[in-house]
């Protein structure tokens, strides 16, 4: 069994989100109509999305280590380009979250939508993940502006998610907001240590042992989190470490296995909107349809978040296009 050339490239990546898309659209959908299903296929559809989420935070965080050492200046932009970036966007999809909402009759008072621009909380079905992201951005900028060791840049994105999660208990943030944020700090890891992980894995033994011991971690910490009665502290750590090993164990089986599909490829280059805009569908087909039938609402709610993540995103690229032109016009001038 060979070696994929490159497991996490741009093309491979943009497959796995494809796929992780769509699994979080069914954990929600399966929120917004239930159905009966048997006690263990409920526990795997409630837990596919924190899974789901950690390999978005998994990439997140390997592509803004990637993107430092390839370029040592990366630092100097990376808050107007990454973080005012995202925080646009986040913007944008909130005004249109309230002009759906005022348009089904939902009515926000002006404090309501201060605390939602500013993030947290937030009426945006899934806004919180900007809100988590973002933190870990200026998290990842503040230690990688201090350490300049590969050492210390570890132990300070580690400190810094720890003291994020700690924030989040004592200020009893939903536990959703911290769950699958350690897949964050396991990203950058696995790209500062990439080389010597797929050298490790040249060897189909070696391979073979990364993808056993990753597999059963998460085997032993998933049935521990999903079966037996744990203290709330232990049961969100166990969680979060479930996590973490789920995607190592995904990146042991992309390194054989390379995840190649035209339909999860498309998918995945609007996987940020298929999670974030996918609430206005559920909301719509829940409150504003008598649409019941799992099959039907599936039917509508799939190709409905596509082609509406599809729609939104390329006004914003055209906003932006527009917005860059109209700077170098002004520029000229």
């Amino acid at each position: 069994m060979e070696r994929t050339k490159d497991y996490l490239s741009k093309e491979n990546t943009n497959c796995v989100k494809g796929i992780f898309a769509v699994s979080i659209l069914l954990h929600h959908i399966a929120q917004f109509n239930p159905v009966e299903l048997p006690y263990y296929v409920h526990i795997l559809v409630q837990s596919m999305g924190y899974l789901s989420v950690s390999v978005f935070f998994f990439f997140s965080g390997y592509g803004l280590s990637l993107q430092y050492h390839k370029n040592k200046d990366y630092l100097k932009q990376f808050l107007r380009h990454r973080v005012l970036s995202l925080y646009g966007k986040y913007l944008f999809i909130m005004l249109l979250y309230l002009l759906f909402f005022l348009c089904i009759g939902r009515r926000f008072t002006a404090a309501e939508i201060f605390r939602s621009a500013v993030l947290y909380p937030t009426f945006v079905t899934n806004g919180w993940f900007f809100f988590s992201i973002l933190l870990m951005y200026l998290i990842f900028y503040i230690v990688y502006r201090l350490a300049k060791t590969p050492r210390m840049q570890t132990v300070g994105i580690l400190a810094g998610t720890a003291l994020y999660c700690a924030a989040g208990i004592f200020l009893k943030w939903s536990y959703w907001i911290y769950i699958s944020v350690w897949a964050f700090p396991a990203g950058i890891i696995w790209q500062m240590r990439k080389e010597k992980i797929d050298t490790y894995a040249k060897n189909i033994g070696h391979w073979w042992t990364g993808l056993t011991v990753s597999g059963i971690l998460f085997a032993v910490t998933y049935v521990l989190a999903h079966t037996f009665r744990l203290p709330e502290a232990c049961y969100m750590t166990v969680r979060a470490v479930s996590a973490v090993c789920f995607v190592i164990f995904l990146m042991w089986l992309c390194m054989k296995i390379p995840v190649r599909c035209r339909v999860t490829a498309f998918i995945g280059k609007y996987s940020l909107y298929i999670y974030t805009m996918q609430g206005m569908i559920l909301y719509g087909l829940t409150n504003c349809t008598d649409i019941r039938k799992p099959w039907v609402y599936c039917l509508i709610a799939v190709p409905g978040t596509l082609i509406l993540a599809v729609i939104v995103q390329n006004l914003q690229n055209k906003a932006k296009t527009l917005r860059i032109s109209g700077r170098n016009m002004y520029k000229k001038r």
